[in-house]
C-alpha cells in the first residue's frame, strides 16, 4: 500500500475482476475527454473510465463529457461508445452495468469555428459542478 497524497494506491492487479487500485475513489468530478471520438478515447480511456466505475473506482457524484468536432448527439454517441466497447474489449457488455454507467456519459458537437468553441463545454459543466467537485480534462485529438 502506498500513500500518494489525499488516495491511498492498493497494490493489487487490475486483472482480477472486482478489483480496484484505489482503495476509496476520489472527491466527485467531471471528466472532460476532448477528442472523444478518437482511437485513444475509444479503444483506452472509455474503457478504463468504464472498468473504474465497475469496480467502484470513480467517486460520487461524476460525469464523463466527450467532446470532438463530430456531429453526434448523446444518445448517438452512447452507441458508438456502446458498440467500441464491445469490438475492442471483446467482453459482452452487462446490460445492469452498462445503463448504470450510460447515464453519466454526455457528449458535446463542438464547432471550433465559432466565436468561443468551449461556451458550449462551460455551460454544460455549469450545473454539475458544484464547489467541490473537480474537473479532469484530457486531450486526445490529434493535431490539425
Amino acid at each position: 500500500m502506498k500513500d500518494a497524497g489525499a488516495v491511498t494506491v492498493v497494490e493489487t492487479s487490475l486483472q482480477t475482476p472486482g478489483s480496484c487500485a484505489i482503495e476509496a475513489p476520489a472527491d466527485p468530478c467531471a471528466i472532460v475527454i476532448i477528442g472523444a471520438c478518437g482511437d485513444l478515447a475509444r479503444r483506452k480511456l472509455l474503457q478504463a473510465l468504464f472498468r473504474l466505475f465497475n469496480n467502484g473506482g470513480l467517486p460520487e457524484p461524476f460525469i464523463v463529457v466527450g467532446v470532438d468536432l463530430n456531429p453526434l448527439n448523446t444518445m448517438e454517441y452512447r452507441e458508438l461508445i456502446k458498440d467500441s466497447l464491445q469490438t475492442f474489449s471483446g467482453e459482452k457488455i452487462v446490460a445492469k452495468d452498462w445503463d448504470a454507467f450510460v447515464s453519466r456519459l454526455h457528449y458535446i458537437g463542438m464547432n471550433p469555428k465559432a466565436e468561443s468553441p468551449y461556451a458550449q463545454l462551460a455551460d454544460f459543466l455549469r450545473p454539475y459542478r458544484p464547489p467541490s467537485m473537480s474537473t479532469l480534462s484530457t486531450l486526445s485529438a490529434k493535431p490539425h
